[in-house]
């Protein structure tokens, strides 16, 4: 998912390169309680507007940073969250939409400068100024603080020494910030579900790479790795309920990779999956209807033609996850759109919902 969204940013923002200018030094940064060290060049103020380097800070919250020259672009991605900008260009493309800066990126003393708050807050960061201080202090949402991330990484070689498939695959740890009875039943939960989902697809690669690469050494072309890579994101914790979604990307060859999102709600009281049925009184299926009829009509030209009067056969590949004040569905890759929409989301408002939500967002 990553490698493709990088690419699509890239082929979309266009450049208007901005004139760069000397501000104030003598800015402090801290995130989640850091103090960022900056080595080189420091933090500016440029139009109001904290510019800092590219990766100290993005870096210190534990996001992937890439520079692509050819363009003068950033993809920054953590777990499913991402942001994508290029130098001069005011536009921020985010895993959330679009956002105008009030500063452009821009390059300073061969450092790329990049406007603080609107990328750190694209990953759901608090970000606050102190100006007798001069002060930017960074923390993240209980969403990330609360768990830790494991990292399942492996690589496969053929029979030559070839490597043919590599594994990057993240899940969530709930840690010490999650107090509740259920904590480690829910996490032994999220393992089970999320490396059933991963060992299924590990078996599909492990099945294919050897025929894979076999046939490019026979037939000709550029072999790349076969790789799953996984990556999540908790988008809702309280005292008693965790909700997370999780993207599996399987590449076994072929024009792209196929992604599966799986979402998942825990009672941290018990540690047991929550279906939307725990969540809602009522006709869940026509809740999901009425929210994705709705989403059609505002937007037909995002989905197929026939989607909807396809919905009744729709709804099984129709998940959910919970958001602040929301309920998200989600529906899977080809679903109801072509692959590029990717997974298509409705948000439907809690306090829509009257007396059938069970639950308070």
């Amino acid at each position: 998912m990553k490698k493709i969204l990088a690419s699509a940013l890239a082929c979309t923002m266009a450049v208007s390169m901005a004139v760069p200018v000397l501000a104030n030094d003598g800015i402090t940064v801290v995130v989640n309680g850091k103090t960022v060290d900056f080595t080189d060049q420091k933090p500016i103020i440029k139009n109001d507007r904290t510019l800092i380097p590219l990766r100290g800070v993005l870096e210190e919250m534990g996001a992937e940073v890439n520079w692509y020259d050819y363009d003068k672009s950033v993809f920054a991605s953590r777990g499913i969250s991402y942001a994508g900008f290029k130098i001069g260009s005011d536009l921020l493309i985010t895993s959330e939409g679009e956002t105008k800066l009030d500063v452009a990126p821009e390059i300073i003393n061969d450092r790329t400068m990049i406007p603080l708050r609107a990328v750190a807050e694209s990953f759901g960061a608090d970000v606050q100024w102190d100006g007798n201080t001069k002060t930017v202090t960074i923390t993240d949402s209980e969403k990330v603080l609360s768990a830790d991330t494991k990292t399942i990484s492996e690589e496969y070689k053929g029979k030559d020494g070839t490597v043919i498939a590599t594994v990057d695959f993240d899940y969530p740890v709930l840690n010490d910030r999650v107090t509740a009875p259920g904590r480690d039943a829910a996490n032994e939960t999220i393992k089970s579900i999320l490396l059933s989902e991963y060992n299924e697809s590990k078996e599909i690669m492990n099945n294919s790479a050897e025929d894979y690469y076999a046939a490019v050494k026979e037939y000709g072309g550029t072999f790349s790795p076969l790789y799953i890579t996984g990556d999540y994101e908790i988008t809702y914790i309280s005292k008693d309920i965790v909700s997370l979604c999780s993207d599996i990307m399987l590449y076994t060859g072929g024009a792209h990779p196929t992604t599966t999102r799986e979402c998942i709600t825990i009672d941290l009281n018990t540690g047991k999956k929550l279906e939307l049925s725990d969540i809602i009184d009522g006709d869940t299926n026509k809740l999901i209807k009425d929210a994705y009829t709705a989403a059609i009509k505002a937007d037909p030209e995002k989905f197929y033609s026939e989607s909807l009067t396809a919905l009744d056969d729709s709804i099984s590949n129709i998940d959910f996850c919970l958001k602040d004040g929301a309920i998200e569905f989600v529906a899977q890759q080809y679903a109801v759109a072509p692959y590029a929409a990717g997974f298509v989301a409705v948000d439907v408002p809690a306090d829509s919902l009257g007396n059938s939500l069970k639950i308070s967002l």
